[in-house]
């Protein structure tokens, strides 16, 4: 047995997730005392408590953005919001498998309930700090991508890999990296392993590849700045592999004036490391 996790067998951990999915059926009351249940089975209390943290601050979180939960307590939160129910799922599993990856096999097997009851897919080692998802339905989350605090999504946005497996960090990391604070709005397809700052906000539909945006910067189309009308001189341009960006004509041509292009081996020079460089 391993400090972290009680479970030593596959029979037994597949045997704890099928009660872990009970506790999270739709349509089914959430219930703190039965969850808790299934974390006693699964973690020394120690962990049990840093798990049940994460998903407290992830349904203040969305308490916060969501008006129509106003006043919601967590319980209500897991009863009725499916993309809350996948991330508090994913903390749970995303823990074993840390623990134990060679449980990988068996946890992604039986995620397909999650796919296939909540429309939401992420992958087990998907890095997650405390995030929200927002109706969640067709969200997907790729299994190199990294969430910081604070992270709001929407349904239909994909985090994943642009150009297959060969195509990755110095880290190993082929899908986005999120920091704290970004917005994600519905349908928006972010792929490669691109950074977004703290704070940046992507529009409905917005596709990025390998780009870095600047804090508070839109994209997407009919994208403007948070706040700001876009002149009639400024328009949308699908850029050179994808890329949306705004851009201003001159001489024919569209200049980028918002995104801040980068290529991988500036981003291997940035992982981990402080990005307000870029706001200068």
């Amino acid at each position: 047995m391993i400090d972290n996790l009680k479970i030593n067998e596959e029979s037994e951990l597949k045997f704890v997730i099928d009660s872990l999915f009970t506790v999270f059926e739709n349509g089914r009351e959430f219930e703190l005392t039965s969850f808790e249940e299934v974390l006693s089975r699964l973690f020394p209390s120690s962990v049990s408590g840093k798990v049940m943290d994460v998903i407290e601050r992830e349904c203040n979180l969305f308490v916060k953005n969501d008006p129509a939960s106003e006043g919601h307590s967590m319980e209500q939160v897991l009863s009725k919001r499916r993309g809350m129910k996948a991330l508090a799922i994913h903390e749970v599993v995303s823990r074993v498998v840390d623990e134990r990856p060679d449980f990988l096999d068996v946890v992604e097997t039986k995620m397909t309930w999650v796919q296939e009851k909540m429309n939401v897919e992420i992958h087990p080692q998907a890095s997650i700090d405390s995030a929200a998802i927002d109706h969640g339905t067709g969200t997907v989350v790729g299994g190199t991508a990294v969430i910081e605090d604070g992270v709001f999504l929407y349904h239909a946005v994909t985090l994943g890999n642009s150009r297959g497996a060969q195509f990755k960090t110095s880290s190993g990391r082929r899908h986005p990296w999120l920091q704290s604070g970004v917005r994600v709005f519905a349908g928006a397809n972010i792929f490669g392993p691109c950074v977004l700052k703290k704070g940046s906000r992507v529009s409905a539909n917005g596709v990025l590849i390998d780009s870095i945006l600047g804090k508070n910067s839109v994209v997407g189309p009919k994208a403007q700045l948070q706040g700001v009308e876009v002149p009639d001189n400024i328009r949308i341009e699908w850029a050179f592999l994808g890329r949306f960006c705004i851009g201003k004509k001159k001489g024919g041509l569209y200049c980028p004036i918002l995104l801040k292009r980068i290529g991988l081996d500036e981003i291997n020079e940035l992982e981990g490391k402080d990005l307000s460089v870029l706001e200068k």
